[in-house]
């Protein structure tokens, strides 16, 4: 995401300062009722000033009906914020349950989960993505603790060369969720 939005994306408005996250436009957005809005969509909302989130948070008021998805693979910094509006849904990326390489600069996804666990919000997402080789169970068990009331899942699509689990183990995976997930 980065890569892409400081060259083919550096000319629109919310990539002008790379990939440092900052308000776009003057007035008070409006979103259509039941819209879906993805708050920061390739970047990290953790990295809002509380002045920022301040004005965010006014967005997220003032268009009650719309639906926003607020992610970060820091949830910790969701504390800062709660409570929300009920419009809102908190996420973060889970994309394995395994110690291992870090592969970004982001807190390990077990810390991840134990963040998202701790803040007290009507609705939660996880995105497992990209997926990653993981143990099936545990995984599974992770997402029955979180609650979430949707998961995402899809594959290392930038070809980043990640540890990807097999078909059988994506599949067992998906039929353990389906049980639980609406």
């Amino acid at each position: 995401a980065r890569r892409l939005a400081e060259t083919r994306l550096a000319h629109l408005p919310q990539y002008r300062d790379g990939f440092k996250p900052h308000w776009v436009g003057g007035k008070m957005p409006h979103f259509k009722a039941g819209e879906w809005v993805f708050i920061c969509s390739m970047g990290d909302i953790s990295f809002a000033s509380d002045a920022e989130f301040g004005q965010i948070r006014d967005v997220l008021e003032f268009n009650n009906g719309t639906r926003f998805l607020l992610q970060s693979k820091n949830p910790k910094r969701f504390q800062d914020w709660v409570p929300l509006p009920l419009n809102v849904w908190l996420g973060t990326t889970i994309e394995t349950d395994l110690d291992g390489p870090q592969w970004t600069k982001a807190p390990m996804p077990w810390n991840r989960a134990y963040w998202l666990t701790q803040i007290k919000h009507t609705h939660k997402l996880v995105s497992i993505e990209p997926i990653m080789e993981m143990d099936v169970e545990r995984m599974e068990c992770w997402i029955r603790i979180l609650q979430p009331e949707i998961v995402f899942i899809g594959a290392d699509s930038l070809h980043n060369n990640l540890p990807e689990p097999s078909w059988d183990k994506v599949s067992r995976l998906l039929s353990g969720l389906r049980e639980f997930v609406p």
